[in-house]
C-alpha cells in the first residue's frame, strides 16, 4: 500500500509538471507570436505601395472622317512612409501621348499632429479643383480647358500646408522654378512662379481660391481661380472660373469656365455604379506666354504658340467597378464651337465620339 501511494504521487506530480510544462511552452509561443505579430505591424505602414493607372481607347471624328485607337496613360507609381511624419511619391507615366514623362518625384513632412506639411519636387502646382485631379479621377475622357490649357502647371519647388484638425479648411502656398516642365536641366531662374490655394468643405459643399504668378520668359502671367462644388447623395455639380491677365496688355485676358455635373446610379452586382454625365467648358484665346525666337529682349510680344478660343458641350456614361482595384468603361460625346470661324484647328481639336476603359491598381 505504501509503495502505491508513492507511486501514485509521483505519476500525478510529473502529470503535473508535464501540463505546467506544455501550458508555460503555449505562453511562450504565444508570447512570441504576439510579439513578432506587433513587429510586423509596425513595419507594414513603412512598406512602399504600388500603384498604377492604364487608359485606352478609341476615338472617331465624324467632320474628317477618321478614327484611332490611343493609349493615353500608363501610369505607375510608389508611395509610402520612412517614417510617422515623413512620406514620398514618384510617378513615371509610361506613355502620355506617346511620350515618357515624371508625373510626381517629391518628400513629405507634416508637423504638429499633422496639421502642417512641408512637400518638396516635382509636383503639380496647388491651382484649379480640376486640374488636380489624376488620370485615375478624371470625370471625363478629356479633361477641361481650365485643366488642359490655363491650370496644368507641374515644376519643380516647395509647398507648404496647413489643414487645422478642427476645420474643414486646407490653405497651401509655395514656390517653383520659374518654366514647367524644366526640372531635368538644371537651369537656373530669375524669377519664380508663385501659388497659393485655400479650400473649404462644409458637408457636400467645396468651396476654393487659388492663384499662380508666373513668367515662363519676358511676360509675367498671373491667374485667379475659383470653383465650388457641390455633392448631395447621387447628384454632383461642379463650377468653375479661372482668369489669366498678361501684364503690360501683352495678350488679351483668358476668361475659362468650366460646369460639369452627373448622377450616380447605384449596382449591386458586377458594377458599382453609372454616371450620367454633361459639361459644358469654354475658353477665350489662349496663349502660353513664351515668344517667338526671332524676338528675344526686344520688347515685341510676337506670340509663339496661340489657342483659339472654344466653346465645348461634353455628354456620356460611365460604367464603373470600384473596389479594391478599379475599372471604368466611358463613352463620351465632344461638340465643338469655335468663336472664329477662320482660326486654325488641329484634328485633335473638333467634335469626336470616344469610348475609353480605365484600369487602376
Amino acid at each position: 500500500m505504501k509503495r502505491l501511494i508513492i507511486a501514485l504521487l509521483t505519476v500525478s506530480m510529473w502529470g503535473t509538471s508535464s501540463l505546467f510544462a506544455t501550458a508555460m511552452d503555449k505562453v511562450t509561443a504565444d508570447s512570441i507570436a504576439a510579439i513578432a505579430q506587433d513587429e510586423i505591424e509596425s513595419w507594414r505602414k513603412y512598406l512602399p505601395t504600388f500603384k498604377g493607372t492604364v487608359r485606352a481607347r478609341y476615338e472617331y471624328s465624324p467632320e474628317i472622317g477618321k478614327s484611332r485607337f490611343q493609349l493615353r496613360n500608363a501610369r505607375v507609381g510608389i508611395l509610402g512612409n520612412v517614417t510617422d511624419n515623413i512620406s514620398y511619391k514618384a510617378e513615371l507615366d509610361l506613355c502620355d501621348q506617346g511620350t515618357i514623362l515624371v508625373a510626381d518625384a517629391y518628400a513629405k513632412m507634416t508637423f504638429v499632429d499633422k496639421q502642417y506639411a512641408v512637400t518638396a519636387g516635382f509636383q503639380r502646382l496647388p491651382i484649379s479643383m480640376d486640374a488636380n485631379r489624376g488620370p485615375a479621377n478624371y470625370h471625363f475622357a478629356n479633361r477641361s480647358f481650365v485643366c488642359k490649357y490655363v491650370g496644368n502647371v507641374r515644376d519643380v519647388g516647395v509647398k507648404l500646408g496647413y489643414h487645422p484638425s478642427m476645420l474643414p479648411l486646407n490653405i497651401e502656398a509655395g514656390i517653383f522654378n520659374g518654366l514647367e516642365n524644366e526640372y531635368t536641366k538644371g537651369k537656373w531662374f530669375n524669377t519664380m512662379i508663385y501659388v497659393a490655394r485655400a479650400n473649404y468643405t462644409y458637408y457636400g459643399l467645396k468651396a476654393e481660391v487659388s492663384a499662380l504668378s508666373q513668367k515662363p520668359d519676358q511676360v509675367r502671367m498671373n491667374s485667379f481661380d475659383f470653383a465650388l462644388s457641390w455633392n448631395y447623395r447621387n447628384f454632383y455639380l461642379e463650377a468653375e472660373y479661372m482668369n489669366k491677365h498678361y501684364t503690360n496688355n501683352a495678350f488679351n485676358t483668358v476668361h475659362t469656365y468650366n460646369i460639369q455635373t452627373h448622377y450616380r446610379i447605384p449596382f449591386r452586382k458586377v458594377l458599382t455604379h453609372m454616371l450620367v454625365q454633361a459639361r459644358w467648358d469654354s475658353m477665350t484665346d489662349y496663349w502660353d506666354g513664351r515668344l517667338s525666337e526671332t524676338t528675344p529682349g526686344s520688347g515685341v510680344f510676337d506670340h509663339k504658340s496661340i489657342t483659339p478660343g472654344r466653346d465645348r458641350l461634353t455628354v456620356g456614361v460611365t460604367f464603373a467597378h470600384l473596389k479594391k482595384f478599379g475599372a471604368q468603361f466611358r463613352i463620351n460625346y465632344e461638340k465643338y464651337f469655335y468663336h472664329d470661324k477662320t482660326a486654325v484647328i488641329s484634328d485633335n481639336d473638333r467634335d469626336k465620339i470616344l469610348g475609353e476603359l480605365v484600369v487602376t491598381f
